[in-house]
C-alpha cells in the first residue's frame, strides 16, 4: 500500500506542478476496497445478529475522509477532536458536508482506528472487543454509514468511520442490501483548493479555509507536506485557523521584472466595534491590524538593493498579522453568517446573557441556542442555561420527585444542587447533586467505571465520599442527547453531602487529615477487585503528558508560547526520570484519585473529613496523589510544617519509601505540567480566556521556580 501511495503521490505532483489550478483531498483509489471491505465486515456481523445493514452514504464518507486527514496531518495518535469549531465533533463534520441536508437535529457517531499495519481485518476485531465501539456497529439507532481512509507521512493508517441517522429522512437498510462497488463507493472531492499565483518577488502565500487539509495543500502546490509545516511553524504545535496566511514559498534573493503579480484575496471583515463575548466574564476583542494584501507595483529591471528584500518585509507582515487576524477569523465571519441568515441582532445578541430560568427553558430559546453558535461560543450564562436544561432532562430517569435545581459550580464539569422527595418516601425535601460531565474527556463506561469504585469505598470503609444514586433501570449514568449542545452529555447523581472546604483555615492538623484519607485510599484501591468491564486513564507519563486532555495535545500545545512550551518539556525530562526510577510495581502504582488538592478535601459540620471529585479517578504513581496536595501549598511559607503533617497522615495508615518521599518535588512538577496543558485550549474560549491566562501564568511561574531546585 505503502509503494502505491508514494507513487500516486509523485502523479498527483506532477500534474499539479504542469496545469492543475485546483487540487481536492478526497479518497484514494487503492483504498476504496478497503473502505468497502470494513463495511462489509460490520454488516455482516450485524446480519449475523439478526439486524439491518448500515447503507452506504457520501457524505458521511467525505465527513470521515476529512477527519482521517485531519489526523494524519497532525501525527495524532487517535483523536475525535477536530481541529476548528466547525469540524469539533464527528457531527460537526457530517453537517459541514450537508449531510442533515434542512433537518436541524440528526444524530452520528464515530469509530477510529490507527497503525503502522492497521488492516480492516484488525480494525474490526479491536472495535468488537470495546463495549463503546461495538455498541455502535450493532447500534439500531444509526441507518447509514461512510469510511475514510489515509496514510500519514510516518506510514500510519487512519480509519475513521462514520455512522448517522436522520429522523424522517433516512430509514434502516434492507436486509437484501450489499456493500457499493468502488466506482459507486468514490466519493467526490470534499473542498477545493484554489492556489494562489507567485507574487512579483516569487513569493506564495494560501489563505487556509475550513475544511482544508495540510496533506492536500501541500499536493495542490507541489511541495513536500514536511516543508510547509516548517515555513509555518506546524511542527506538530499548531494547526492553521480560519484565513490564516500560509508561508507556500518565501521571495527570491531578486524579484522577475517579467511577472505581473495576482493579488492573494485578503478580504477582511472589520466591524467598526470589536464584539464582546461572555459579558461579566471578561471581554474578549479583536483588533484586524493591516489587511495582509500581498498587492504592489511591477518592480522595474534595476531594482535598489534595499528594495531587493521588501519581499521578506510581506513575509514578515504575514507571520505578525497571523495572531490579530487569526482571532478575529476565529469567531467572527461565522456567527455573522448565521446571524444574518437567522435575522438576529449579533452585537446585541452577544452582549446579552439569558435570565437565569426558573422552570424549563422554553422550545423558541432552545431553538435560538442551536441554530446561533456552539455551545463553547456561548456566553456563561446561556451555557448555565441550556446546562441547568440537560439536568431537568436527566433527572427525569432518577426516582426523585424534584422541587428546585441551582447551580452549585460549574468550571468543566457543572454541578447543580437538587431539591427533591424521593418516589419511595414523599416526605421530607432532601438535597442531592447532579453532575453534568464535561464531553470528550470520560466516557460513558469510565463514568460507570468511577461510579463503581465510590460505590464499593462506601461499601467497604467509613471513608466519607460521595454516594452515587442509580436511575429507577438501575444505571449509574444517565446519558442526555440534548439537540442544542450537539454532543451527548452523560449525567450521575449523588447524595448531598454538607461540608465546608479545608483551604478555607489550613493548619497541620488537616493536612495530618488529608495525608490519612489518601492513604485510605491508596489502600482500598490497591485491595479492590474491578468489575468485569471496569476502566479508568492511566495517569503516566503519557497521561501527564496529556494524552488523555478532552481535546488533542497539539491543540493544546499551540495556544501556549514557545518560552511556555519549552518550560514544559523540561518538566517532562523530569517526570519520566522519576518514574524510570519508580518502575510500575503495585507497591509504587496503582488506583488513586488524580485530584485530590485542599479543594477536594471537606470537613463535615461534626469535624469528620471528606473527599470529593473522584471524576479524574485512575490508575497512577502514588506519590502523585501526595504530589497534587503539596502543590496546592507550594508558595506558602509555613510549607514545610504542612507538608511534614502531611507524609506523617499518610505514614499512619500506608508505608511511603524514602525513595518516593525524595521523587515527590519531580512529581509536583508533573501536576503543574497537566495543569497547564488542560488550561492552554481554554485560552480560545471567550468564557474561560482570562482566566485560563492567569493560571497558565501563575503555573509557569511555580514551574520555573521548581526547575531551578533540580539544577545541579
Amino acid at each position: 500500500m505503502k509503494k502505491t501511495k508514494k507513487t500516486l503521490l509523485i502523479l498527483l505532483l506532477i500534474f499539479t506542478l504542469l496545469a492543475a489550478q485546483t487540487a481536492s483531498a478526497e479518497l484514494a483509489d487503492e483504498d476504496v476496497p478497503d473502505a468497502i471491505e470494513i463495511i462489509r465486515l460490520i454488516n455482516e456481523y450485524r446480519a449475523s445478529l439478526g439486524l439491518n445493514p448500515y447503507t452506504f452514504d457520501q457524505k458521511l464518507a467525505l465527513a470521515a475522509q476529512g477527519h482521517a486527514e485531519y489526523q494524519a496531518s497532525i501525527l495524532s495518535e487517535g483523536t475525535h477532536v477536530g481541529g476548528t469549531d466547525e469540524t469539533r465533533t464527528s457531527t460537526d463534520r457530517a453537517r459541514l458536508q450537508g449531510y442533515n441536508g434542512d433537518i436541524s437535529y440528526f444524530r452520528t457517531d464515530e469509530m477510529i482506528y490507527n497503525g503502522g499495519f492497521a488492516t480492516p481485518q484488525r480494525a474490526f476485531d479491536w472495535w468488537k472487543q470495546s463495549p463503546i465501539h461495538n455498541g455502535i456497529m450493532i447500534s439500531e439507532i444509526y441507518h447509514e454509514i461512510g469510511v475514510g481512509i489515509t496514510l500519514s507521512s510516518e506510514g500510519r493508517i487512519y480509519y475513521v468511520v462514520n455512522v448517522g441517522m436522520i429522523p424522517n429522512v433516512t430509514t434502516p437498510g434492507d436486509a437484501s442490501y450489499r456493500a457499493p462497488s468502488v466506482d459507486e463507493y468514490k466519493p467526490a472531492a470534499s473542498i477545493e483548493i484554489v492556489t494562489a499565483s507567485p507574487g512579483a518577488d516569487g513569493s506564495v502565500f494560501h489563505r487556509y479555509k475550513q475544511g482544508e487539509t495540510l496533506p492536500a495543500i501541500a499536493v495542490a502546490y507541489g511541495i513536500p507536506l514536511e516543508e510547509l509545516r516548517t515555513l509555518n511553524d506546524l511542527s506538530l504545535t499548531g494547526i492553521p485557523m480560519e484565513g490564516q496566511l500560509l508561508v507556500i514559498k518565501l521571495p527570491s534573493a531578486t524579484p522577475t521584472p517579467t511577472i505581473t503579480p495576482t493579488p492573494v484575496s485578503t478580504e477582511t471583515p472589520a466591524p467598526t466595534e470589536p464584539p464582546v463575548i461572555g459579558a461579566g466574564n471578561g471581554d474578549t476583542t479583536a483588533d484586524g491590524g493591516g489587511t495582509g494584501d500581498t498587492t504592489g507595483d511591477t518592480p522595474s529591471t534595476t531594482t535598489p538593493a534595499g528594495e531587493r528584500n521588501l519581499g521578506w518585509l510581506w513575509v514578515l507582515l504575514a507571520v505578525a498579522l497571523v495572531g490579530a487576524a487569526g482571532a478575529l477569523y476565529w469567531y467572527w465571519p461565522r456567527l455573522r453568517k448565521t446571524a444574518e441568515k437567522e435575522g438576529i441582532d449579533l452585537e446585541r445578541w452577544l452582549r446579552d446573557d439569558l435570565e437565569e430560568e426558573e422552570g424549563p427553558v422554553d422550545n423558541e430559546t432552545l431553538e435560538l441556542l442551536s441554530t446561533t453558535a456552539e455551545f463553547d461560543l456561548l456566553p456563561r450564562q446561556q451555557q448555565v442555561t441550556l446546562l441547568k436544561e440537560v439536568a431537568r432532562q436527566a433527572l427525569q430517569a432518577y426516582p426523585l420527585e424534584v422541587v428546585e435545581i441551582e447551580l452549585l459550580r460549574y468550571i468543566l464539569n457543572a454541578e447543580f444542587l437538587v431539591h427533591a422527595r424521593l418516589e419511595s418516601n414523599p416526605g421530607n425535601v432532601q438535597k442531592y447533586v447532579l453532575r453534568v460531565n464535561a464531553p470528550n474527556f470520560n466516557a460513558r463506561a469510565e463514568i460507570h467505571s468511577e461510579m463503581e469504585w465510590l460505590n464499593a469505598i462506601v461499601r467497604d470503609t467509613k471513608l466519607m465520599v460521595p454516594v452515587p444514586v442509580k436511575t429507577r433501570e438501575g444505571s449509574w449514568v444517565q446519558t442526555v442527547d440534548h439537540p442544542a449542545l450537539g454532543i451527548f452529555r452523560h449525567c450521575v447523581v449523588f447524595e448531598y453531602l454538607p461540608a465546608r472546604a479545608m483551604e478555607e483555615t489550613i493548619t497541620p492538623t488537616k493536612m495530618e487529615f488529608l495525608g490519612a484519607m489518601i492513604g485510605l485510599i491508596h489502600k482500598h484501591g490497591a485491595n479492590f477487585n474491578p468489575p468485569r468491564g471496569f476502566i479508568r486513564k492511566h495517569w503516566d507519563l503519557e497521561g501527564l503528558r496529556g494524552e488523555m486532555l478532552d481535546v488533542p495535545i497539539t491543540q493544546a500545545l499551540a495556544a501556549l508560547t514557545e518560552e511556555e512550551r519549552a518550560v514544559l518539556k523540561k518538566a517532562e525530562k523530569i517526570v519520566a526520570e522519576a518514574m524510570h526510577q519508580l518502575g510500575t510495581g503495585p507497591k509504587v502504582y496503582g488506583l488513586i484519585h488524580g485530584d485530590l488538592h485542599l479543594k477536594s478535601l471537606l470537613f463535615s459540620p461534626d469535624g469528620r473529613p471528606v473527599v470529593i471529585d473522584f471524576d479524574t479517578c485512575g490508575y497512577g504513581y502514588y506519590v502523585y496523589d501526595l504530589a497534587v496536595a503539596i502543590w496546592n501549598i507550594f508558595n506558602r511559607g509555613d510549607y514545610a510544617a504542612l507538608c511534614d503533617a502531611l507524609l506523617s497522615g499518610y505514614r499512619k495508615v500506608r508505608p511511603l519509601s524514602e525513595k518516593e518521599e525524595s521523587l515527590i518535588t519531580s512529581f509536583v512538577a508533573g501536576r503543574l505540567m497537566i495543569q497547564i496543558l488542560i488550561w492552554a485550549p481554554r485560552r480560545m474560549l471567550s468564557t474561560l480566556n482570562e482566566t485560563a491566562d492567569k493560571a497558565i501564568d501563575r503555573q509557569i511561574a511555580q514551574l520555573q521556580v521548581l526547575l531551578k531546585y533540580f539544577v545541579k
